[in-house]
């Protein structure tokens, strides 16, 4: 036990390292805590369109209702790891630019404490940040009659990950309830720079401005989760789920300059911020946005399954820099966030003496309103108001290990988001999980 125990640590360890890899341009998430995922190579249901509501088994733990860890079974102990590998493109009409890279993507463990209570411990990304763009602009020069090019560099790195502590809770034979506490912490890093490609620094000054966010807090989610059998071969899963709102407190400290190339090729700073006996260093708030959620599952003889999910979610947007994608300034509208997920799967025939009749496949795709949604102007002055949507589609086959509870799932996802009058982001995702389910907590005796 003591050696499983260390393994896990370090595995928790590998994946905070492995997250802060990510190399992704991805412009979109320079607003607020950046970009958030929506469960795509969870090991819940990988391939069936991220819906997550009503999903509930004995070899995986599902964060996204609480009220799933009841279905862990007795003397079990079950350890989820996600890996992936991503190919993005992001484009307009004039250009496109191809990335790569792979990560390791969540890592959860659950376990039972009591035949009614169980509980679950686990790790994964809340929201990455990584970002830059470039504008190129000709401001007219003060008091003269000429035109000077600048260039603008809107940059961020960072991310802010989720570690979560579950409980699950057997009220009756069919219903079941649970929540989670969530410790969001991280760092966000943004910043704008301001370069004149002139030599002549009489009328401008190179400037830059760097903000780092550091967030250190606590949120809450509950969850239901209801099982009624129809009959003899059916059954209806309902699962409901709410995060509840509540105010981060986030800790900022920024720094405003110019500078300028010496002869030597050093660079000479002039602090505008903060000035002598000022702090660099604040307190801010951010409001976490509630979050409803809302499934219905039918299976039939537990092989085979449909789940449709609906989600809302109150969404506020906080953006360090104004859009850079645009030499316009765009408004970023704060309309609440919807999410509908259709997801179908032969869930396998655990009975079968066939391998290939017990392999699992899922497939689904998913809709999700985002938050983004801007005017911009274009050339004849005509306003233009683009939704930058997301549409996405996958496909997974979960293979069983041995005669156990344990298996392994290879998943392909695709997601398209924004549009190609601004920018648009393609993302193709080969996943794969391990869902591991053994016996922990059994003595053994011996004649």
């Amino acid at each position: 036990m003591k050696y499983r125990i260390t393994i896990l640590v370090m595995l928790l360890a590998c994946l905070g390292a492995t997250r802060a890899q990510n190399g992704f341009n991805m412009p979109f998430s320079q607003f607020g805590l950046g970009e958030f995922g929506i469960g795509t190579n969870m090991a819940y249901a990988p391939g069936m369109g991220s819906t997550s509501f009503v999903r509930m088994g004995n070899n995986f733990a599902n964060p996204f209702n609480p009220a799933s860890y009841a279905g862990i079974e007795m003397e079990s102990f079950v350890l989820n790891i996600g890996l992936s590998f991503q190919s993005r493109t992001i484009a307009n009409h004039d250009s496109k630019v191809n990335d790569a890279d792979g990560t390791l993507d969540h890592l959860t463990i659950a376990f039972p404490i009591l035949k009614w209570w169980k509980t679950s411990f686990g790790l994964m990304p809340y929201g990455d940040v990584s970002y830059e763009s470039t504008i190129k602009q000709n401001v007219v020069v003060p008091g003269a009659d000429w035109m000077q090019e600048v260039k603008t560099v809107y940059d961020g790195s960072g991310e802010v990950s989720r570690l979560y502590w579950g409980n699950g809770f057997n009220i009756t034979k069919h219903l079941s309830a649970g929540f989670n506490i969530n410790f969001l912490y991280g760092s966000i890093n943004r910043a704008i720079t301001h370069k004149h490609t002139a030599a002549d620094t009489s009328y401008f000054m190179d400037s830059r401005s760097q903000n780092q966010m550091r967030v250190k807090d606590f949120t809450f989610d509950v969850g239901l989760h209801y099982l009624q059998p129809l009959g003899e071969h059916y059954e209806l899963g309902v699962g409901l789920t709410c995060g509840l709102p509540k105010t981060l407190s986030i800790e900022q400290q920024s720094l405003v300059y110019t500078f300028v190339n010496s002869a030597n090729n050093e660079y000479i700073c002039n602090l505008i911020f903060p000035q002598e006996g000022e702090s660099d260093t604040y307190t801010t708030e951010l409001e976490h946005p509630m979050e409803v959620g809302m499934g219905l599952s039918l299976t039939k003889d537990k092989k085979w399954m449909v789940e449709v999910d609906a989600s809302y979610i109150q969404q506020q947007v906080v953006g360090f820099s104004p859009f850079a994608t645009s030499t316009t300034v765009p408004e970023i509208d704060k309309t609440p966030t919807t999410k509908l997920a259709l997801g179908a799967a032969w869930l396998g025939d655990k009975e079968a003496t066939q391998y290939w009749k017990r392999v699992g496949v899922n497939v689904g795709a998913h809709y999700y309103r985002s938050v983004l949604s801007t005017e911009i102007y274009s050339t004849t002055l005509q306003e233009n108001t683009y939704n930058f949507d997301e549409f996405g589609a996958g496909i997974a086959l979960s293979f069983p290990m041995r005669k156990g509870k344990s298996q392994v799932t290879l998943n392909l996802n695709y997601t398209s988001f924004g549009t190609l009058d601004v920018l648009r982001s393609n993302c193709f995702m080969v996943g794969l999980t391990l869902n591991s389910c053994e016996q922990w907590f059994v003595k053994r005796k011996y004649n």
